[in-house]
């Protein structure tokens, strides 16, 4: 559904969700389409007689599945309008704080680029002060454990940039690095 739903739209999650909860429904809908369609074809095929007549009993079990069938269609038809009410109706509700927060990652990110630029300018508060090295002998191995597990991030970080990059190169979408502000 999802696959199908990215060819035809730009907003396949809300199909992919639409399938994932008609699942049952849907199965139960094809399930006894299968049955109705394969029922007498089967049985008159079947008779030991090889008679192809289609017998009394075989027309009243027919009907009770045409009349399950004609069940399980309005049960589809009738979680499918569930459905549909049910996401547009979480459209126009979440839409106002969909907007609010939009507004509010712009301003954090807008606050931490200024807060990035004022670190940059030369201040005496802002400066890196020489490190000494740590105070006792016993700290030593997690100082270096601890630049391991900085520059292991930092590689993770520019694999995981150089993914993204080549994932939106085959989306055709613009792809922020991990240091971007709005990313961070």
């Amino acid at each position: 559904m999802g696959m199908i739903s990215s060819l035809f739209t730009n907003n396949s999650k809300k199909w992919r969700d639409l399938g994932k909860a008609l699942e049952v429904p849907a199965t139960l809908f094809f399930w006894w389409l299968a049955i109705e369609i394969s029922f007498l074809p089967t049985m008159k095929n079947h008779h030991l007689d090889r008679s192809t007549a289609t017998r009394p009993w075989e027309v009243i079990v027919n009907k009770i599945i045409v009349s399950i069938f004609v069940g399980a269609i309005l049960n589809f038809i009738e979680k499918i309008i569930i459905q549909l009410i049910a996401i547009s109706f979480h459209l126009r509700t979440y839409a106002d704080r969909i907007e609010v927060n939009k507004f509010q990652i712009s301003s954090l990110v807008k606050l931490y680029i200024y807060s990035k630029e004022k670190i940059a300018m030369e201040d005496s508060e802002f400066e890196n002060r020489p490190n000494t090295g740590p105070s006792s002998g016993a700290r030593t191995p997690m100082v270096y454990v601890q630049k391991a597990q900085k520059n292991a991030r930092h590689v993770f970080n520019r694999v995981g940039d150089v993914a993204a990059k080549v994932g939106g190169d085959f989306t055709g979408k613009a792809v922020t690095t991990s240091t971007h502000p709005h990313q961070v």
